[in-house]
């Protein structure tokens, strides 16, 4: 019942949908006895409705077996919710340009990995609507840049990036969209 196959019980593989087989697949692998399972993304053939209910399934029969679950995905929706931890990886080509390789970028909680990226690559996978970049200046305890940002930073982190050499450099500052106040900009307006 949790995968919904009940109704496809006397069907043949050939009249499954890809949504379909994808669930008898699923069913299959996890009333084995496995110590750990492999699940190269199991939800992609599901139409949206679905791919959330399964989701919610999965992570329940995730806490409920106890098993090791390496469960690969391009949906971050789907490793936030479902991972303990999460590996970002990101492809570039190989030596002989003949193909890609994956590179880890980081590994860690959902949580570390959003307040906490290691990389401009990893700020910029996580999160939905996605992290705003801004190129600026660090000048005097503030964030300057040419197109007219001039932002206060708080003393703290004044202090620690002069500390850190970056005084009078340039930095890429990223924003999520969630932190800013439109009320703050209306009363400056």
């Amino acid at each position: 019942a949790i995968l919904g196959l009940t109704d496809l019980l006397d069907r043949k593989p050939a009249d499954l949908s890809g949504g379909q087989r994808q669930r008898v697949a699923m069913g299959r692998a996890i009333v084995r006895d496995a110590k750990v399972f492999l699940m190269d993304e199991p939800l992609s053939n599901l139409d949206a409705k679905l791919r959330v209910s399964m989701r919610t399934e999965i992570a329940k029969i995730h806490r409920r077996i106890g098993a090791t679950t390496i469960y690969v995905t391009h949906d971050q929706t789907e490793a936030m919710t479902l991972a303990d931890r999460i590996v970002i990886m990101s492809s570039s080509p190989n030596s002989d340009k003949t193909g890609t390789v994956g590179r880890v970028e980081q590994i860690g909680t959902p949580q570390g990995l959003y307040n906490e990226p290691a990389n401009k690559f990893v700020a910029g996978f996580i999160g939905s609507p996605a992290m705003n970049f801004f190129n600026v200046k660090v000048t005097g305890g503030k964030l300057t840049n040419n197109e007219g940002l001039n932002m206060d930073l708080p003393e703290g982190k004044a202090k620690l990036l002069k500390e850190q050499g970056y005084e009078g450099k340039e930095v890429i500052l990223g924003i999520r969209p969630e932190d800013i106040q439109a009320s703050n900009l209306a009363q400056q307006a």
